[in-house]
Parts: C-alpha cells; sequence; structure tokens
C-alpha cells in the first residue's frame, strides 16, 4: 500500500496544480470523438470507467487498481482518485496495449491511433497487423495508376520496433493524423469489385483480382533500415483521398456499418516528420504461459461455509472473475489457465452438489459449482492455491418469519432527492410509497419491518444505517430512484451491492432477478457501488448487516417515470423484492 501511495503521489500533485481547463475530446481509432468523462492533466488523459467502455472496453475497478478488458487483452493499472471518482491513465493502458497518443498541438483533443506492426505482401496477397483496431479501405489513384490501402485508425509510432523491407513499387506514407497509408504503384487494375473490408486487427487481403499477383516477398525485420515514405502531402487531383477514390467501386464496406470513421479535418501529416528510428517500444506483448489447475481439496469451515482449494502452478497474472450463472450455479472464470486434468465430480458435500473444471476456450479455465441452495461466493489466490469461498447466509434458519428487515425510504424532507424534468415528480415521495408497500409485505410474512422515516422528513444518512445496527437486524434494503444527465437516455433497474461482500452480492442478485419478472423495464443487474463511489455508499458500508441498494427506474426516462408512479408497479415491486429476501434465506424457489 505505501508503495502505491507514492507511486500515486507525482499524480496527486499533478492534478491538484495543473488540471487544463476547457473540454476534453478523444478521437479514438476510427471510431469518433468522444467527450464524456475525460480530463487532462499535462500530457495525460484520465478517463472515467463510463468513459473507457464508450469504445468497448469492459472495466472492473477494485480497491487500488482496476483490471481493464480491451481489444482482447487485460490490462492492470492503478486507480487515481480525483473528487471521489475513480480515473484511469488512457496514456498507461495505451502503452500496455502497444498503442499511439498524442495531443494535436494548441487544442484539448487527444488522437488515439494503432500501431502498424506487421506488413507482408506476397503472391498477390496483404498481410497487416495493428495493435487496435482499424478500418482497411481500397482505393486507386491516377496518372500514374496506383492501389492504395489506408489503415483509418492506425500510425506509424516513432517507438514501433518493426521496420518494414518493402519490395519495388510499393510504398507507405503517414496520409493523415489518424491515416496509415500503403501505395502498391501501377498494378494492371483489374475490373472486378474490390473485398468487402470491415474493422478489425489482423487482415489477410486477396489482390489478385485487383491485378496485383507476382510482387516479391515482403521481409519483416527489426534490422532494416526505414523506408522514407512516399506521398508528400499533396492534395492535388491525382492524390485524393483513398476514401474519396473508392467511392465509385462497390462493395468496398457495408453502408450500414456501425463504427463510422472520425471526420476529420486534419491537414496531411507531413510524413518526415515521422521518425522510424525511435528508440522506445511498447510491443509485442509478451507471451505468458498459462497456469496449470489441480484437482481441488474442500475444506468445511465452523460456520457452515465450505472452501474449494485448487492448487496451481503459480501465482494468476490476472484476477479469476466469479458470476452466478443461475442462483445454485456459480461460474468462476480463470484466465491464462489450463486444468491439469478435467474434473467433473457429484454430491461433494451438503451444500455443493456439483463441481466441474474445464478448459474455456485456448487459454482459460472455467470452473462450475453447482449448490444446494443460493450462497455467496468469494474468490482469491496466493502463489500457490486458488480458493472459492461458498458462504452460507448467517440466519438461524431459512425462514423470513421472525427475521428483522429495516427498510429504508430514500431522501425525504427538504432533501427531495431527484427530480423529473417537468418538476412535478420526486423521487422522496415514490420511495416511500414503495417503503409502506414493501413493509406491508414483510409483516404478512411474519418478519419484523422498521422503516427509517413513515412520513416526509429528512432523516440523516448515518442514522439510516445506525438504526439497522442498533437493532441487529437481518437485512438492510434501502429504497430509491435513479437520474441521470440526459433525459431518456437510460432506462432500467440497478440493484446495488457493496463492494465485493459475498452475501450483498447474492442478496442483490436474488432481488434483482425477481424485479426484473415484474418491472416490464431492462435489468441492468446487480453491481457493486465501489462503481459509483471509491468508498461505496453510506448507508451500505456503515451497516453490518448484507444490504442493497435499489434503484428502481430513472425518473428522467419517461417509460420508467410513468411505471414508477403507478401503485401496481409500487406494489408489484415490493412484492418482487420480499420473494427475492425469501430466495436469499432458502425459503422459496427462484421460479
Amino acid at each position: 500500500m505505501k508503495q502505491m501511495l507514492l507511486a500515486l503521489a507525482p499524480w496527486m500533485a499533478m492534478i491538484a496544480a495543473a488540471q487544463d481547463s476547457g473540454p476534453v475530446s478523444v478521437a479514438y481509432t476510427h471510431y469518433g470523438t468522444f467527450e464524456r468523462g475525460l480530463t487532462r492533466v499535462k500530457d495525460d488523459v484520465l478517463a472515467t470507467e463510463t468513459a473507457l467502455e464508450q469504445w468497448g472496453w469492459k472495466v472492473d475497478l477494485h480497491r487500488n487498481d482496476a483490471t481493464v478488458s480491451a481489444e482482447s487483452r487485460r490490462l492492470q493499472v492503478p486507480l487515481i482518485q480525483v473528487d471521489g471518482t475513480a480515473l484511469i491513465s488512457l496514456k498507461d493502458c495505451l502503452k500496455q496495449l502497444g498503442a499511439n497518443g498524442e495531443w494535436i498541438d494548441g487544442t484539448n483533443q487527444f488522437v488515439v491511433t494503432a500501431a502498424v506492426r506487421n506488413i507482408t505482401l506476397a503472391n498477390g496477397k496483404l498481410s497487416l497487423d495493428t495493435t487496435l483496431d482499424v478500418w482497411p479501405k481500397l482505393g486507386r489513384l491516377s496518372n500514374p495508376s496506383r492501389l492504395v490501402i489506408d489503415l483509418e485508425g492506425a500510425s506509424y509510432s516513432s517507438g514501433n520496433p518493426y521496420r518494414f523491407e518493402l519490395p519495388q513499387g510499393v510504398r507507405i506514407a503517414q496520409y493523415r493524423r489518424n491515416t496509415f497509408r500503403i501505395v502498391i504503384e501501377d498494378p494492371k487494375t483489374a475490373s472486378a469489385p474490390e473485398p468487402r473490408l470491415t474493422p478489425g486487427r489482423s487482415f489477410d487481403i486477396d489482390l489478385r483480382p485487383l491485378g496485383v499477383a507476382n510482387n516479391p516477398t515482403t521481409i519483416i525485420t527489426r534490422d532494416a533500415q526505414p523506408v522514407k515514405p512516399v506521398e508528400d502531402g499533396s492534395s492535388s487531383a491525382t492524390d485524393k483521398p483513398a476514401e474519396s477514390a473508392v467511392s465509385g467501386f462497390p462493395g468496398v464496406l457495408p453502408k450500414n456499418d456501425p463504427k463510422p470513421p472520425v471526420k476529420s479535418n486534419d491537414p496531411v501529416v507531413n510524413p518526415d516528420s515521422f521518425d522510424p528510428n525511435g528508440k522506445q517500444a511498447a510491443i509485442p506483448m509478451p507471451v505468458v504461459q498459462p497456469v496449470t489447475i489441480s484437482k481441488p481439496r474442500l475444506v468445511p469451515q465452523k460456520s457452515g461455509d465450505l472452501l474449494v482449494v485448487f492448487p496451481i502452478s503459480r501465482r494468476l497474472q490476472n484476477p479469476a472473475s466469479s458470476k452466478y450463472a443461475d442462483l445454485t450455479q456459480i461460474e468462476i472464470l480463470v484466465p491464462n489457465s489450463v486444468p491439469g486434468s478435467p474434473v467433473m465430480s457429484r454430491n461433494l458435500a451438503e451444500s455443493l452438489k456439483g463441481l466441474e473444471l474445464s478448459a474455456a476456450g485456448v487459454s482459460d479455465s472455467r470452473i462450475s459449482l453447482t449448490t444446494s441452495r443460493p450462497m455467496g461466493v468469494r474468490v482469491s489466490n496466493t502463489a500457490t492455491e486458488l480458493s472459492i469461498l461458498l458462504v452460507r447466509p448467517k440466519v438461524s434458519n431459512s425462514r423470513l418469519a421472525g427475521k428483522t428487515i429495516v427498510v429504508d425510504a430514500g431522501h425525504g424532507g427538504t432533501d427531495s432527492g431527484a427530480v423529473s424534468p417537468d418538476g412535478k415528480v420526486y423521487e422522496k415521495n415514490i420511495t416511500l410509497k414503495v417503503a409502506k408497500f414493501l413493509a406491508e409485505e414483510l409483516t404478512d410474512e411474519g418478519a419484523q419491518a422498521v422503516m427509517t422515516r413513515i412520513d416526509d422528513v429528512k432523516i440523516a444518512l448515518g442514522e439510516r444505517s445506525a438504526i439497522a445496527n442498533r437493532l441487529t437486524a437481518d437485512l438492510f434494503i434501502s429504497i430509491h430512484v435513479n437520474s441521470n444527465k440526459v433525459n431518456n437516455s437510460r432506462s432500467g433497474c440497478y440493484i446495488f451491492h457493496h463492494k465485493q461482500d459475498p452475501l450483498g452480492i447474492l442478496l442483490a442478485e436474488c432481488i434483482a432477478r425477481e424485479i426484473a419478472k415484474v418491472s416490464n423495464l431492462p435489468n441492468l443487474g446487480a453491481i457493486s457501488d465501489g462503481r459509483i463511489y471509491s468508498s461505496g455508499f453510506a448507508v451500505l458500508r456503515n451497516s453490518t448487516m448484507p444490504g442493497v441498494l435499489c434503484e428502481l427506474g430513472f425518473i428522467n426516462h419517461s417509460t420508467d417515470r410513468a411505471r414508477l408512479i403507478q401503485e401496481e408497479y409500487q406494489t408489484a415491486v415490493a412484492k418482487a423484492i420480499v420473494k427475492g429476501i425469501k430466495v436469499y434465506l432458502g425459503d422459496a424457489q427462484s421460479n
């Protein structure tokens, strides 16, 4: 921890003293330009989890770092906390991906491009490899006749360790800031349509129908002398960009392709400004041998929990992840690993009815656990063991009757919570109505339901969880309504649990699945409150028992709002929460 704080100290000083003003945008390869969730600090871009997800990345936040899944790779990056928001260095991610990023001088626009790693041309077939997705576009130029392949979203990095020895008649250039150009001179152009190309990271393009056949083999080597790019940046009538040149050819790209290219007005970049002799290298990615997973042993715990321990050949480079395929079916994906031998066992313990260890694709393993009742799960590993703890809900019996459950109606009094765009609907009123229906349903089941408020009054945030703690309640359920910045942009229900608390996750999963059956709104699932605040929600963080915070729809979405104000919806959601609690306790089956 001390080392991490020391590593982040320079960041915090920079953020405090050098945050640049004005909106920041990122032009990401060929996808387009993005502005949401981005902050400039010196020469870097700090991005929120939501910002990275805009271009297809997936982010799992931990306490001090994050696992980012991007371009079929997993990155481990430190988190930078700014005003309670977890941010990630975009440059750190790009370095691990072997990609390029640069600011346009005098602006707050950051351009991300893929690095071109390999180019091979042999017997009329062109093979390309880049570090991020690019969009290849073919076209023809005349006077003299040339075939042009533009890689939109790519650039030749000055730190690229690869050098290209190209055959006579093949040249390369950085045509635009985000477009890498390959020119094949004087092909015997055929009348056949050009191949349909879609975005990707590697390509094998058959150019023989276009008249390219007997070119000598292109040799890729780290030691070859660099070839000076050819295009001189002119914009004469015969040297138009390939995107204009291909307009007369059918079948180059589907018209409805979901990834339109960046519309850039950048001037043509002088290729002489790119230094192919640069020494800084970020690629290729190292090859890591997979971890071997051996047959497990079971270690029963005095608490009624069950520990499943798998020996492993060495420490996992990336953490294993768990999910509920069903409430009694838990799946753990172990990246970059292989089973020592497949395992399939049945009726191993009272709480564990089945266990399977198998390969998941080429480089991952999957562990599937079938439990006799819903149980929480916590996964951890050391240098020699992968441990899966199955956690049984801590209740005296499996019945809802006799349990004490605190029902928290969010906001109240002078704290209205979220408000509808027309100013007529208040979150505090909806949460109170749902909470009252929920308390009634719990009482009918024989439980003791305690409400944090029963009328329109403001209750201190700390007092809400304190009520539950003083009662030593079995569960804490907080009712809320969601909102975001853009009206009608997001719909559905979230059920939040606190961080990676295994019983909180299980309770949230049980309730989310039951609400999804009655809401007629999108099920946004059970998620960690750590994705919103690094410390989580106070009402969940400070509660000593398992708890959830239910966001029952978006008040600024017309469809959600219409449901939220209906008594039928409010009672249906209350019944669903009770059903979810019963499934969690083992008092009911999830249909």
